[in-house]
């Protein structure tokens, strides 16, 4: 990710809306080159980070950062580390907690109504 890609993020997490119109990109300074502009929002659309916004005729007014670009953990980092912790290892200790209560109440059960 360029670092062109990196300020067009930056910038829609900081608006209201998380949409940066075409029309207000004069006022914003770091946005002087308009190939390299365009070239990352490209590359945005096409990762998923940013949707294009589109007036009635079908235009492209400005771009909306999406879903997957507010909540960055959804990229799938960590995914391994999440599976292992909470669905493998809860399901160990799920499993021992069990065992270790069954052998309780059968120990408990035999003491009281056996000897």
């Amino acid at each position: 990710m360029t670092k062109m890609c990196k300020e067009i993020l930056e910038t829609l997490k900081n608006t209201p809306e998380h949409t940066l119109y075409y029309f207000d990109l004069d006022d914003c300074k770091i946005f002087t080159d308009e190939t390299e502009f365009f070239d990352a929002v490209r590359y945005l659309e096409s990762q998923g980070l940013i949707e294009y916004v589109s007036g009635k005729n079908g235009n492209h007014l400005g771009i909306h950062a999406s879903h997957v670009a507010m909540h960055p953990i959804q990229l799938g980092k960590h995914s391994f580390l999440h599976w292992l912790f909470r669905d493998y290892l809860g399901g160990v200790i799920i499993g021992i907690t069990t065992t270790l209560a069954t052998e309780f109440a059968l120990y408990w059960l035999y003491e009281l109504f056996l000897r």
